[in-house]
Formats: C-alpha cells, structure tokens, sequence
C-alpha cells in the first residue's frame, strides 16, 4: 500500500511540473508574439510623384506650382509651413546659383497625404531663371499624424474637444525613416 501511495504521489509531482511548463512555454509564446508584432519592422520608401504643375510670371519673381502625389498604398507626411514643406531650392540665373528655404522654419505642422491623394504647394524663384531644383523629406505617416488629420478633417473636435487630446496621447509619436 505504501508502494501505491509513492507512485500517486510521484505521478501527481509529475503531472505538475508538466502544467506548470506548459503554462510557462504558453506564455512565452504569447511574449514573443507580442514582441514581435510591436517591434521594429523593416520600411520601404514612400512612393511619390513630384509633378510641375505650371508657372506664374512677375516682374520680380517667378512662382512654380508643384503637386505632390502619394502613389502609395500608406499616408505619407511631411512637415511643412501651410502647405510648403521645410525644405530647400537651389536656381540659377545668368549671374549663378542661389540657394534659400522652400519655407521658413516658424511654427508649423504636419501635412498628411492619403493614398491617391495629391497636394500642390507655390516655389517661389527668381524671376530670370533658368534651371531650378528643390529637396525636403517626405516620410511614412505615424498613427497620431494620420489620427490628428482625420480627426482635423471630420470637424469633430470641435464637438468633443477635451476628449481628443486624451486619446491622441495615447497614440505613438515614433517616426518612420524617410
């Protein structure tokens, strides 16, 4: 009978420690599904198309409107100064080369592009040029950009507006790479 005892006994340690590694290697697996569903992903490019739309004359200035488009299947964004991005433009004229701002570095915000969508915006050149070029960064949008614009788009904090900023601090402020 004492045989008996020992043997229930060894067989309900054994059952145990079978439970409790089941247990832990379920919620390892759970860990790592977690971690590797919020980690850091690899990130492609923004697809984007940079279109001159036409030209304005004066007699002091030249004025480019240029369209962005986003051809891709993620909102992408851009900081920017109204609807001109931070960024740069280089003309030339007969007497050389001049370089300044696409837009001034004051207070600003974000433009968020959804897919297919485009958005124009005015380069302001000198009035005798003759061959130009410009450059700023366009990336990814971040879940809060996406969530502000949309939020911004459907009037609606204007109804509820204490609650908005509580749920924008929630969302995630990691950039994606440009």
């Amino acid at each position: 009978m004492a045989n008996t005892f020992g043997a229930v006994w060894l067989m309900g340690s054994v059952m145990l420690r079978r439970r409790a590694a089941v247990i832990v290697a379920g919620l390892g697996a759970v860990i790592a599904g977690v971690l590797w569903t919020i980690g850091p992903r690899p990130s492609t490019a923004p697809a984007v198309a940079l279109i001159v739309a036409g030209y304005t004359n004066s007699p002091h200035f030249l004025v480019a409107q240029v369209s962005l488009t986003n051809k891709g299947i993620a909102a992408v964004s851009y900081e920017a100064w109204g609807p001109i991005p931070y960024g740069w433009v280089k003309a030339q004229t007969a007497i050389g080369w001049t370089n300044k701002e696409l837009a001034p570095h004051f207070t600003g915000g974000t433009v968020v592009i959804p897919p297919g969508a485009a958005q124009t915006f005015s380069v302001v050149l000198p009035a005798a040029t003759l061959r130009w070029q410009c450059g700023f960064s366009v990336r990814k949008a971040t879940i809060r950009e996406r969530a502000v614009w949309s939020l911004f788009r459907s009037r609606l904090p204007h109804r509820i507006y204490p609650m908005c900023g509580w749920f924008l601090g929630f969302l995630s402020y990691r950039t994606p790479p440009e």
